[in-house]
């Protein structure tokens, strides 16, 4: 039978989405990209922001509209949140998992196929279990994602992560080792370590363990040429993660660092326990510790505390900091998180209008950046063919910044040096042969 995993969301989803797929390829199904070939078709499901969540649940619509004899399931987030209501709104649907129980899709596939079972949910928390989602020869790739962590206690007054995603929960460290090993055999080059607080790894478990140790070991062992990791708390940056992590070969010098707002007042009330002076000063360490690393960064505009003030003392923030590149959205309100009881206030064309700033801003500095490359010579690792043009390969630099490249033979997977020809504000372009 053929599968296919439809996902929407962060790279936690995506994760979980290639663990799912390598259970099912392990399993003897075959995986496809078109939802229409599919025998079962899976749609991973994203709650952080309202429009990711109404892209899922149209999408779902969509799908069990033309539903003949596919088995339909739900996962992720919106299943957590939204479980008795979506088996009871539609129909045609089989099954809805949570975020911490997907690994048992496949059993309930098996269930449904052999008893016709219908209407399965399935949700709370779990000890999540990565040594059953190890990479198998079936799905071969140059970069993964190695899940060390789930959930989060922070509970940031805008954020739902904590109540669809449960606590913080860190995985053991010889889990998160036998799974690098795995990728190491299959002939991977790169990992990305993945948790929603990523950098508050292992305060829940017994014993003095902490997320710059994890680090220390693994790079010790050599199991890839390049570790990166998001998503980075700044409350828990400290010197004695900036002391060493910024010492590591294997670690990529690209940290990523959600600021979120760039006025105090705003940070206060989003709860992230931390101040921008203290986030400058952070961020000023790394640099001199580790001088053309990358910072990049998140930011939410639009909070209902976010008045023209609170605004402009953010984007005076970013002309200081100059990050490398900022993923930024407007403040969506979700049900049960602190700030909904702030209400909506500020109307969708001010958020949209502050985005468009935010944005302008962003692309010049970045354009200013990645100038300052052009004609240095920087370390890429391909990844593949560009979506453009034909003979052109695409891959990232260890700072993370996409590099383009020409070259006639397939140089796929290779770690190659590229002279920086011209730049973009997202993009860079090299040569291999600068000699």
């Amino acid at each position: 039978m053929q599968f296919t995993i439809v996902t929407f969301g962060c790279q936690m989803n995506e994760r979980d989405s290639r663990a799912l797929a390598n259970i099912l390829v392990n399993q003897g199904y075959n995986e496809v990209s078109d939802p229409s070939k599919a025998d079962i078709l899976i749609i991973n499901t994203c709650t952080v922001r309202q429009h990711a969540e109404d892209r899922a649940i149209s999408n779902l619509g969509r799908f069990l509209k033309d539903k003949k004899h596919q088995i339909i399931g739900l996962m992720g987030c919106v299943a957590e949140r939204r479980k008795e209501e979506l088996i009871k709104r539609f129909d045609k649907l089989d099954f809805v998992v949570g975020p911490s129980k997907f690994e048992e899709i496949p059993r309930i596939i098996d269930d449904i196929i052999k008893n016709r079972s219908d209407g399965v949910v399935l949700y709370g928390e779990s000890e999540p279990h990565p040594a059953k989602w190890g990479i198998t020869e079936a799905i071969k790739g140059i970069s993964s994602w190695v899940t060390i962590m789930t959930g989060c206690d922070n509970y940031c007054s805008y954020c739902i992560v904590p109540y669809v995603r449960g606590r913080m929960r860190s995985l053991k460290e010889d889990i998160i080792y036998k799974e690098l090993e795995n990728l190491q055999e299959a002939g991977y080059k790169e990992a990305t370590l993945l948790g929603q607080n990523v950098n508050a790894y292992g305060r829940d478990l017994n014993g003095n363990r902490n997320f710059t140790d994890l680090l220390i070991k693994i790079d010790k062992e050599k199991y890839l040429k390049r570790i990166r990791f998001v998503s980075s708390h700044p409350a828990f940056v400290d010197d004695y993660f900036i002391d060493n992590v910024t010492a590591l070969q294997t670690i990529c010098p690209h940290y990523h660092l959600p600021l979120q707002s760039g006025d105090n007042s705003v940070l206060f009330n989003m709860n992230r326990k931390y101040t921008i002076e203290s986030f400058f000063e952070k961020v000023e360490k790394l640099r001199k510790k580790r001088p053309n690393c990358s910072i990049t960064s998140d930011l939410i505009v639009g909070l209902p505390t976010e008045d023209d003030k609170s605004f402009s003392r953010t984007l005076e923030f970013i002309k200081r900091i100059r990050f490398d590149s900022m993923h930024t959205f407007a403040y969506s309100k979700r049900e049960a998180t602190a700030a909904y009881k702030f209400g909506d206030t500020i109307p969708f064309n001010i958020k949209k209008q502050r985005l468009k700033e935010v944005n302008k801003l962003q692309q010049q500095i970045s354009l200013e950046i990645n100038n300052s490359l052009i004609g240095k010579i920087v370390e890429v690792l391909i990844e593949g063919p560009s979506p453009k043009n034909k003979n052109e390969y695409q891959g990232r630099t260890e700072t993370n910044k996409i590099v383009i490249v020409k070259s006639e033979k397939n140089i796929t997977g290779e770690i190659v040096d590229v002279m920086i020809e011209r730049a973009g504000s997202y993009t860079l372009f090299g040569k291999r042969d600068f000699f």
